[in-house]
């Protein structure tokens, strides 16, 4: 369609602005492969020329510039013959219009959104973005601190986004250095306050903003702990081995924590589905962060300057999401459950969904004790009714859906997650994880943690968990105790109470219905046998067997 380039430069500085614009309208509607490559790259270099020198000898005025950059933006959507866009030519002149234009938001975020589509499309353009040739980063960054108006926002915040995507010199440099006065966190964190104060009033394009400040958050507290010298956060990691997200650690990044938190307690519980972005976006920054003694104040706040409860807003959404997912004591399997999650989230996982959570909790339980005891207190109330007509993992509870899971074969990533989760709650203690479910639901998942059998959950150092860092915690985990052992016995495998010898389910059977129970515990131990869970000779079929034979 050569057509269009022989009609817009035919225009001269004296063509009416009506004239001007019907030729931008049409270059607009285009469709993108009517326009051919060598076209479309004559008509991007005319039009950035005239954008750049607009005035009285340019076919283009300031009036005409926001219809000319969305021209151009219309133009690039379509790589081949849009690559000066990707140029230190081309990004320099887009910034300088999205910098002089500021006062007309729709020109200078059409500038912006000539950038960030250009970034998108080019990878390798990203690089140079963030060059001294062209220095975007830092120009954005001073944008980003300066504007107010939400689309802006969000622009700048996919284009800083772009240019993080991979680790650089100028991740740390946006950490490291003072952007007029301002830390990198400061900025993003009044950005997102800005934006929490605008969504309820349903203000176009706030909601978007917030999700692509959190996405450059996530980039920065992903890479820069990697790029230079960090505390390690484990004693698992090495500074000489590839570095793994939330292995490492450094105060310059303490300044997002509170930024985050509130975003993460402020945003609105979406239906039906909960974890939709940008609580996703929150979600996937705070796992990055270490809960630990020198950040917990911040996390958990003080007596004398208290937080919103993380613990607490954490729990009901992992509540309220395991609930929707596995409803009542349906199998985490079950095709139905299975094809309800699909149906609600066709493009993703239900395990990239969930997961991110439980591991959120996770990391709240394994760095205070206090949210340990808590959350093992709401999972396995100390008042539980362990009534073994009602088995834990067919209750439609948190605890039972968190059991069904454990033996999921479809949700592997998840099951682990939760595995891990339960684990951490009972202090890291195999014997307090068992006395609270019962070793028959996490036999598989101690099996991998390399406990081979059940553990002994009667032992004097009951409840107390893993060796603890400091007394307080140590007190703490002394509290996670098991039932009172004067009151009731509990069935070690299952979790349950031992039914009272009086009132035997087993007199109500039928011979047939006796020969099925045990033909199901039979398979459940020669199971839990071959794959390593039950020793042969703590096998009680095995044990009857040779008792029978010896008798």
């Amino acid at each position: 369609m050569s057509d269009l380039l022989v009609s817009y430069t035919a225009l001269s500085p004296s063509s009416s602005r009506s004239e001007v614009s019907k030729i931008l309208t049409l270059i607009i509607n285009a469709l993108p492969w009517t326009v051919n490559n060598s076209t479309r790259a004559k008509l991007i270099e005319v039009l950035l020329n005239d954008l750049k020198k607009r005035g009285p000898e340019s076919r283009l005025t300031n009036q005409d510039a926001a219809k000319g950059l969305l021209a151009v933006k219309t133009l690039g959507k379509k790589p081949e013959g849009a690559e000066q866009l990707a140029t230190a030519f081309g990004f320099s002149t887009l910034l300088a219009l999205a910098v002089e234009l500021k006062d007309d938001v729709e020109a200078s975020s059409e500038a912006l959104r000539c950038i960030a589509n250009t970034l998108l499309l080019f990878d390798q353009s990203r690089t140079l973005f963030i060059t001294e040739e062209v220095g975007g980063g830092e120009i954005c960054v001073k944008a980003l601190n300066e504007c107010t108006h939400p689309d802006q926002i969000f622009v700048l915040a996919r284009i800083l986004f772009f240019a993080t995507v991979t680790p650089s010199p100028f991740v740390v440099s946006l950490v490291e250095k003072e952007h007029e006065g301002q830390n990198i966190s400061d900025i993003i964190g009044s950005k997102l306050d800005l934006m929490l104060v605008e969504l309820p009033k349903d203000v176009k394009m706030a909601k978007e903003a917030i999700a692509d400040l959190l996405k450059l958050t996530f980039n920065i507290l992903l890479h820069y702990p990697k790029l230079v010298e960090c505390e390690p956060q484990s004693s698992s990691a090495s500074e000489d081995s590839s570095k793994i997200m939330g292995d490492f650690w450094s105060s310059k990044l303490n300044g997002f924590i509170l930024p985050l938190l509130r975003v993460y307690q402020g945003l609105p519980v979406s239906k039906p589905t909960p974890l939709v972005s940008p609580l996703t976006n929150a979600i996937h920054c705070l796992i990055t962060i270490p809960v630990n003694e020198s950040v917990r104040d911040l996390w958990f706040g003080t007596d004398s300057n208290q937080a919103p409860d993380v613990v607490a807003r954490t729990r009901d959404l992992i509540d309220e999401c395991f609930a929707l997912y596995f409803p009542k004591k349906k199998s985490p399997d079950d095709s139905s459950v299975r094809d309800y999650a699909r149906s609600l989230h066709p493009d993703d996982e239900l395990d990239d969904i969930l997961s991110p959570l439980v591991m959120l909790l996770t990391r709240l339980c394994l760095g205070n004790a206090s949210t340990r005891q808590r959350i093992l207190d709401w999972t396995v109330p100390p008042d539980l009714d362990r009534d073994p007509e009602r088995p834990l993992d067919e209750r439609p509870t948190f605890l039972g859906r968190c059991l069904r899971l454990m033996g999921s074969v479809y949700h592997r990533r998840l099951k682990d997650a939760v595995g891990e989760m339960l684990y951490i709650m009972c202090g890291e203690d195999a014997g307090v994880l068992c006395s609270k479910v019962g070793y028959g639901h996490v036999a598989g998942f101690l099996f991998e943690k390399g406990v081979m059998s059940a553990p002994d959950t009667n032992g004097d150092d009951k409840g107390k968990g893993k060796e603890q860092e400091n007394e307080d915690e140590e007190a703490d985990n002394s509290e996670m105790t098991f039932a009172n052992p004067e009151t009731r016995q509990i069935n070690p495998i299952t979790g349950t109470y031992v039914p009272d010898k009086t009132s035997n389910p087993a007199d109500d059977m039928s011979e047939e219905e006796k020969e099925r129970e045990m033909e199901k515990l039979f398979v459940l131990f020669d199971r839990m046998e071959k794959t390593g869970a039950l020793q042969p000779e703590q096998n009680p079929v095995r044990k009857a067997i040779q008792k029978s034979m010896q008798s």
